[in-house]
């Protein structure tokens, strides 16, 4: 059953398309770098020296040693100096989020994690499902560690909620334009939709801005004691839970 519309209440005009970030506004941008960060550092090293037959690492290894400037020869624990260093930098570049990737993938099939959502979050997904909205998520992570957090929460696989997902390799980078243009133009060709009838929720103001200047809709979602939430959502309609948001339908008059 749908959760109860939260206390005051955001009234919009109903979407064609929802499409939403995941930390900070799906889910706890603490818990990433508090659990699962820590958790790829224990294994980098080991999950070289393992899976160096997979295509992934392998590619991930030769981008890693041209980033870097390492010589061919350099072992598990040289790639894992590196990606480490990156870490230590804030820096994400593709190696580092393929390696991620990979190791959380592992850690959620054997059920290590289960990835932890706002408790208005599934409820809210669900809701807009069953109202026949389709649902993109658009995050930095790439498109398996999105698959393997979508599959592994505390009500089991959500990803029949989904109809698809974006990253930073497929779609741009959050804070470009041409990345939720590239969104729009891949999601209305598919599904037909109208262009300027997209809504965005995410709690990264240059996020909100960028698709605020493609021509999206914007919700700027500003959890409580989350990372972000002293840098504000700017002049983007502002909530705290996903459940204060109410949609309408208007009709034309005759």
């Amino acid at each position: 059953m749908p959760e109860p519309a939260a206390a005051n209440a955001l009234v919009l005009d109903r979407p064609e398309v929802i499409v939403v970030d995941i930390e900070g506004t799906l889910s706890s941008t603490w818990y990433v770098r508090d659990e699962l960060y820590p958790y790829s550092r224990k294994r980098f090293t080991g999950y070289f020296e393992e899976y160096s037959h997979k295509p992934e690492v392998a590619r991930a290894r030769r981008q890693i040693i041209d980033l870097a400037g390492l010589d061919s020869s350099a072992t598990a624990e040289d790639l894992t100096g590196v990606l480490e260093a990156w870490m230590d930098e804030g820096q994400m570049p593709a190696p580092l989020r393929t390696m991620h990737a990979l190791i959380w993938q592992e850690g959620f099939a054997a059920g290590e994690f289960v990835s932890p959502f706002f408790e208005d979050a599934i409820p809210a997904l669900r809701t807009w499902s069953e109202q026949s909205i389709p649902v993109f998520i658009f995050s930095n992570g790439t498109l398996p560690a999105q698959h393997a957090w979508f599959s592994h929460s505390p009500e089991g696989n959500l990803i029949p909620l989904i109809k698809g997902h974006f990253s930073l390799e497929s779609a741009g980078a959050k804070h470009e334009v041409s990345s939720f243009r590239n969104i729009t133009h891949d999601v209305a060709e598919a599904l037909g939709k109208p262009r300027e009838k997209f809504l965005f929720f995410s709690d990264q103001v240059e996020a909100l801005d960028a698709a605020r200047q493609a021509g999206w809709n914007t919700v700027g979602v500003r959890r409580p004691g989350d990372q972000f939430y002293d840098a504000g959502v700017g002049d983007h309609p502002e909530i705290q839970r996903l459940n204060q948001v109410r949609f309408i339908r208007r009709y034309a008059s005759r």
